[in-house]
């Protein structure tokens, strides 16, 4: 009995099997894709949140030193009209003084102590 080898032709269902396989290898790193993109993504994510808070910190730090800053220059307008207040109240005190003086040296009838006061003083003694 003779047999007769027949060769058989590639079938399209073998090419098919090959164009499976390459899409499978392509989805294989489709999802290693994926799942990078996906790590990337949430560390991106965190990061932003992370700048959100800081930003909302700076923010709060911000106000907070807008507020004692307006304080501390209304407590320095406070402390410049009492120091005017105080300036004036000196200068009349000053001038209060110096015409008390000028009263006591009119009633004792002496002149003031000075320098040729003081030269008499040690003359007569």
């Amino acid at each position: 009995m003779v047999t007769k080898r027949v060769r058989q032709k590639e079938t399209p269902e073998d090419f098919l099997g090959l164009v499976t396989f390459g899409s499978l290898i392509a989805n294989i790193f489709q999802i290693a894709s994926k799942n990078r993109l996906e790590d990337q993504h949430n560390k991106l994510k965190a990061d932003a949140f992370n700048l959100k808070k800081h930003y909302d910190g700076m923010i709060k730090r911000y106000k907070q030193l807008s507020r004692e800053y307006s304080s501390l220059k209304n407590y320095n307008t406070v402390l410049s009209e009492v120091n005017t207040g105080l300036r004036q109240e000196n200068n009349r005190l000053v001038k209060e003084l110096d015409t008390l003086k000028e009263e006591n040296l009119k009633l004792k009838g002496s002149q003031p102590i000075g320098a040729f006061r003081k030269k008499r003083i040690a003359k007569e003694k």
